[in-house]
């Protein structure tokens, strides 16, 4: 049996899709939210803004 794991990493969280590669069925699913990000907001350890991945 052959799976296939897709993962996104974005501003706020990395999203996890895990499928049946031989039939493409879901079989599960996972977001784990950063613990440095807000809003679409990197903050570093002094709760400073980082880095701003929406408009200024």
């Amino acid at each position: 049996m052959a799976y296939t794991i897709g993962l996104d990493f974005g501003t706020n969280s990395v999203r996890c899709l895990l499928v049946d590669a031989a039939n493409g069925d879901e079989l599960g699913t996972a977001i784990y939210e950063y613990e440095t990000a807000q809003e679409g907001i990197i903050l570093d350890a002094c709760g400073e803004c980082a880095y701003n991945s929406g408009p200024l």
